[in-house]
């Protein structure tokens, strides 16, 4: 028998939109950021998808309250993304008047998503041998050339003569991107592809919420690569080159999430107060 949810953290979910609203807004405004052109407007670029995430996330707390389990799916891909890139709004542009604001809205993706897994690790859910497998070795795919992109540049300059040289361009002294990557996303994406190849209802719920979060990221990249190259055509830190790509990364994580979502057999959810039998999932 799964444990009892925690209830779902609807003020938490609430809070974090209209913050997450507010910093990509105030974003946008003329002399509130500093540093490279270049990073100013990929920062900009990354706000105009956090104006599509934020309220993503309350379509998915909506429906999660509905009993959906689609809804946790959502909230829980959308609640990462707001995460990640709240990081690097405190860490990828240099300390400026938005720093208190991004503070809360670091605190508050941090204790949603926290509080989002307790929910997640209460469900029962299941999903084919084959399903659940196939995905889970997409997904540690995925965690592998990754992992070995960000490692093909920091090994190398770690060793040189200038091992400052990797942030050459960014405005910072460390690459958040990398740390943040290496040290909590991949590792942990890579623990969701076992629990899910395990056959674990966490897993099968987290692994759904990891390519929601995958499918943001990658259109943010898009986005924020061609801001970032129209504010500045010069930079060496931005390329639309990588645009294509990251589209149709984006497309085909979608896939993975459409057809993983089709796959589960429970399709309600229990959010410690109710287990919600009678609606559906589509």
């Amino acid at each position: 028998m799964p444990a009892e949810a925690a209830p779902l953290p609807v003020a938490l979910g609430w809070t974090l939109a209209a913050v997450g609203l507010l910093v990509a807004g105030l974003t946008w405004i003329p002399g509130m950021l500093i540093g490279p052109p270049a990073m100013q407007g990929s920062a900009r670029g990354t706000a105009l998808v956090v104006l599509l995430a934020a309220p993503l996330s309350v379509v998915g707390l909506i429906l999660a309250r509905r009993g959906r389990l689609v809804g946790l799916v959502l909230w829980l891909g959308a609640v990462s993304y707001l995460l990640y890139n709240a990081v690097l709004f405190l860490f990828a542009t240099p300390y400026n008047r938005l720093f208190l604001l991004d503070v809360a809205f670091l605190a508050l993706a941090i204790f949603t998503l926290i509080r989002l897994v307790m929910v997640a690790q209460a469900q029962s859910v299941s999903e084919s041998t084959r399903a659940r497998r196939w995905l889970a070795g997409y997904i540690w795919v995925i965690v592998a050339l990754n992992a070995v992109a960000w490692l093909r540049p920091v090994i190398p300059s770690a060793w040189s003569d200038r091992p400052e040289s990797i942030t050459d361009g960014l405005g910072v002294a460390t690459n958040p991107v990398y740390v943040q990557d290496l040290a909590f996303w991949l590792p942990t994406a890579a623990i969701i592809g076992w629990w899910l190849w395990s056959g674990r209802s966490l897993g099968i719920v987290l692994a759904g919420g990891l390519l929601g979060f995958w499918i943001l990221e990658s259109v943010s990249i898009a986005v924020d690569q061609a801001l970032g190259v129209a504010a500045d055509p010069s930079s060496p830190v931005v390329s639309t080159s990588l645009i294509p790509g990251f589209l149709v990364l984006a497309t085909a994580q979608a896939l993975a999430l459409i057809l993983h979502l089709r796959a589960v057999q429970s399709r309600t959810l229990r959010n410690g107060r109710s287990t919600y039998s009678r609606v559906r999932m589509s």
